[in-house]
C-alpha cells in the first residue's frame, strides 16, 4: 500500500509483505581495476596523457629559460610511464549476449522507503537474477558531499586560485582526488554500465546526484583534455540510462504540456552527462505520477523495470549524432550536409532512424 507525498517523492510503507523485499547491498567495493598495459588502454586516455606529458614538458623548459610559466601544467614528464602502468588504463568493453556484466547504479533519494530506492532494489535484484554483479552508491546512504570544492584536491596549494578544470586537469595523472571521488570513479570505470535513478525535482536530478557528477567526472574521466567527447571519451563502449520518477503526469510533460517535452527536460542529462563522456545512452525509463501509487501500479512498474533489465545490453541506444563525424571542426556546429533534413531543438541532435 502507497501514501502520499510531495511531488516525485512516493513512499512505500513499511509493512510486511507489501514492502519490496530487495534491500541487498554490493557484496564489496572496488578500489582497484587491473591493467593490461598499454595494449588495452581507452585511446582517448592515452591521448589525454600523452597531451598532459607534453604540456609538462613544456613547462619545465619554460621554467629553465625564465620565462612566464604556462597557466597550465599537468604533473611531471614521467605521467605517461605511470599512468599506464596503473588502474587508469581499461579496456572498453565489448558486450555479448547472455555473458556476465558489471553494473552500476547510482541512486539519489533522501528516504530508504522511496519509490526511486524501491524500483532501484527491483533492476538490483534483476540484474543479479541474471547473473551481473552490481554495485549501488546509495548516495544519501553514504552521506555524498554534493559542493565541488578545494577539498576535492589534496595536493592544492591553499594560496593557489581556485580554477575547478585546471584543477582537474592538475591532479588528472596522479588521481591527485579526495579517496571519496577516485572510489566512486573507480566504480564507474569498473561497470560495463551506469543507471542513474532519481526523482524529478525543479526539471532536474537532485542537488546531491548533480554533485556525484561534478566531483567524478573530473579529467580523465568525464572529460578528456585532448577533446573526445560525444560519442568518444574514456566512457565509450559502455552503457547508461537514467530511471526518472516524475510527480506530474504525462500530459503536463508533452510537447502542449505546461512543463514542456520530458525528453527536453532529460536531455542535458542524457546528451551532457552521458553521452558526452562516451557512454551509449540508452532511452529513459520514466515513471509518471509518483506522488500516489497502489500496490498494482507498483507491481506493473516492478515489472517494466525487470524488463528493462532484462534487456540493458541489448536494447538500441538512443542514435546521439557523434561530434567527431556530425558537426565541423573548430565551431562545434551540424554540418550542413546534416542541418537541411534535422529537426529544430534538441531533436537536431539525434539522427533519423533508418
Amino acid at each position: 500500500m502507497f501514501v502520499t507525498g510531495p511531488q516525485s517523492h512516493a513512499r512505500l510503507i513499511a509493512n510486511g509483505a507489501n514492502r519490496p523485499s530487495m534491500r541487498a547491498r554490493p557484496s564489496h567495493y572496488v578500489t582497484d581495476i587491473s591493467c593490461p598495459g598499454p595494449q588495452g588502454t581507452t585511446a582517448s586516455f592515452c591521448q589525454s596523457i600523452q597531451l598532459a606529458t607534453k604540456l609538462s614538458e613544456n613547462a619545465a623548459k619554460t621554467r629553465k629559460t625564465g620565462a612566464p610559466l604556462p597557466s597550465l601544467t599537468i604533473g611531471n614528464a614521467g605521467i605517461l610511464s605511470r599512468a599506464l602502468s596503473r588502474s587508469e588504463c581499461t579496456a572498453n568493453p565489448s558486450f555479448t549476449k547472455d555473458q556476465p556484466m558489471k553494473v552500476l547504479i547510482v541512486s539519489a533519494h533522501p528516504d530508504p522507503r522511496s519509490l526511486t530506492n524501491a524500483l532501484r532494489d527491483v533492476a538490483v535484484e534483476q540484474l543479479r537474477a541474471d547473473g551481473h554483479e552490481v554495485q549501488v552508491s546509495d548516495l544519501y546512504a553514504m552521506n555524498w558531499k554534493a559542493a565541488h570544492d578545494r577539498d576535492d584536491f589534496p595536493q592544492m596549494g591553499s594560496d593557489e586560485a581556485m580554477h575547478l578544470p585546471f584543477a582537474s586537469m592538475n591532479a588528472m595523472a596522479d588521481r591527485a582526488f579526495s579517496e571519496d571521488i577516485i572510489a566512486e570513479q573507480d566504480k564507474a570505470l569498473w561497470a560495463d554500465a551506469l543507471i542513474l535513478a532519481f526523482p524529478l525535482w525543479w526539471f532536474s536530478v537532485p542537488a546531491i546526484l548533480k554533485g556525484w557528477i561534478d566531483r567524478v567526472w573530473m579529467a580523465g574521466v568525464g572529460y578528456q583534455i585532448s577533446g573526445e567527447r560525444y560519442g568518444a571519451g574514456r566512457m565509450a563502449g559502455k552503457r547508461a540510462m537514467v530511471m526518472v520518477m516524475v510527480g506530474g503526469g504525462e500530459s503536463y510533460f508533452s510537447d502542449r504540456g505546461v512543463n514542456g517535452p520530458i525528453e527536453d527536460l532529460l536531455f542535458p542529462i542524457n546528451h551532457g552527462m552521458l553521452y558526452y563522456p562516451g557512454y551509449s545512452v540508452l532511452p529513459p525509463y520514466i515513471l509518471h505520477k509518483t506522488d500516489r501509487m497502489e500496490q498494482e501500479r507498483f507491481d506493473e512498474a516492478a515489472e517494466q523495470v525487470r524488463e528493462r533489465m532484462r534487456t540493458l545490453f541489448t536494447i538500441a541506444p538512443i542514435p546521439y549524432r557523434p561530434q567527431a563525424e556530425d558537426y565541423t571542426e573548430r565551431k562545434f556546429e551540424l554540418k550542413d550536409e546534416f542541418l537541411a533534413d534535422a529537426p529544430a531543438g534538441f531533436a537536431r541532435h539525434i539522427r533519423p532512424q533508418a
